[in-house]
């Protein structure tokens, strides 16, 4: 019977790569010039001045939200360059820290709130949608006709004077992606006894 000495030999082949590969891998340190002889001057620790600080101003919107049947000036976080997401911010739920300090919103639920540009200077349109299902004659349709109450208009009107620039909302009622018609021309003065 013929004995294969190769099944010995392969781990010592792979021994003598290591310790080669380890080898090479020493020279190098012994040639390289310890005392900057590659052009790189020593030098001691510089100072870079203090650690850093952010300096930038955090943008901040403020939104009228209801505690007890009173409107309240809330300040949330903002985004810079958007300057209607107060407005828009209405019809997201509140926060659990203000529903939890008795704040809430009056804007009925699962309503879409959109701002446009207005008509004239210092106005703006709020497209607010009206009950799916519901049609409005001619007449001009009041807060219960549209399920919107007073309350939430108000919500609306002082929310959007917060905006810089904007001192009248014309609230334009919504169906079916469709304009029912401008609705009202509202300020917050219009809500002086909610002011809270």
């Amino acid at each position: 019977m013929r004995h294969r000495s190769w099944t010995f030999t392969r781990p010592r082949k792979a021994l003598a790569v290591l310790v080669a590969a380890a080898a090479l891998a020493a020279v190098p340190a012994r040639f390289v010039p310890v005392d900057g002889g590659l052009g790189i001057q020593p030098t001691g620790i510089i100072g870079a001045g203090g650690p850093p600080v952010a300096a930038g101003k955090a943008a901040t919107l403020t939104i009228y939200l209801v505690k007890g049947g009173r409107l309240v000036p809330v300040v949330r976080p903002g985004l810079p360059g958007q300057p209607y997401l107060s407005i828009t911010q209405l019809s997201v739920p509140v926060t659990s820290l203000e529903r939890r300090n008795g704040l809430r919103s009056a804007v009925p639920a699962g309503r879409q709130v959109v701002v446009r540009a207005g008509d004239r200077q210092g106005e703006i349109n709020v497209d607010v949608t009206v009950p799916s299902g519901r049609t409005l004659s001619g007449a001009k349709p009041d807060a219960a006709g549209v399920g919107w109450p007073r309350i939430a208009l108000g919500q609306l009107a002082c929310t959007a004077q917060t905006v810089p620039g904007v001192r009248r909302v014309m609230i334009v009622a919504m169906w079916d992606n469709q304009v029912v018609q401008p609705w009202m021309s509202l300020t917050c003065g219009d809500f002086g006894d909610l002011l809270g």
